[in-house]
């Protein structure tokens, strides 16, 4: 990524998917999974950015924050 390549290649909506699996597994065991709850909102943020894979949470983190990325 610092390079300016982002090729993680997993899915980012099956990303969304199993930590939204694990946030409710831990709701139901009574928990509150503050951390998992920002990653599904961080995700689904990422989702509306366009490239569907992992590296696009790493771009929409660095756009919501100014860093580049390639510095």
């Amino acid at each position: 990524m610092l390079a300016g390549r982002f090729q993680v290649g997993f899915s980012l909506p099956l990303t969304v998917k199993d930590i939204t699996t694990a946030l409710d597994l831990s709701t139901a065991l009574g928990l509150t999974p503050e951390v998992s709850q920002a990653c599904v909102r961080v995700c689904e943020a990422a989702l509306g950015e366009g490239n569907p894979d992992q590296s696009e949470i790493a771009r929409y983190l660095a756009k919501v924050t100014g860093v580049d990325l390639t510095r």
